[in-house]
């Protein structure tokens, strides 16, 4: 008779390959890329600026290709002179209230309220002392 295998589940993964620690980044948009293994249907994935004790999610969730990879532009003007992005899992009422937290932004004509933290999410991957590039 043969033994039934349990399925071992990973735990979700990411990494955050460019830009890197210290890098400048251009003024306004510039180019994140990384992988994700172990994303399972109801996670979420999202790149989150952090800067001075708050969190500034980016405007849309992260679509991983079937090779792990991920890519996206992101859209920061912030007036801070360092931040970190990283990426974040958020489970389904995370999601909403991200996506909510866009939308009431969106018409605020791009007023996004200061969050200090995102229940229902977990930082997998974070890069730090990012700089936008002088103007």
């Amino acid at each position: 008779m043969k033994r039934e295998e349990a399925k071992v589940i990973k735990p979700t993964e990411a990494t955050i390959d460019e830009p890197r620690k210290e890098q400048e980044v251009t003024r306004n948009t510039f180019i994140a890329k990384g992988h994700a293994t172990g994303v399972l249907p109801n996670t979420h994935l999202w790149l989150v600026i952090e800067a001075d004790d708050h969190v500034w999610p980016k405007e849309r969730e992260l679509h991983v290709l079937p090779d792990g990879s991920w890519e996206s532009t992101v859209y920061e003007d912030g007036r801070t002179k360092r931040f970190a992005l990283a990426v974040y899992s958020a489970d389904p009422q995370a999601e909403k209230f991200i996506n909510d937290w866009l939308e009431d932004g969106k018409r605020t004509e791009g007023k996004y309220k200061a969050i200090g933290g995102i229940p229902g999410t977990e930082r997998l991957a974070r890069v730090d002392d990012l700089r936008p590039k002088p103007k």
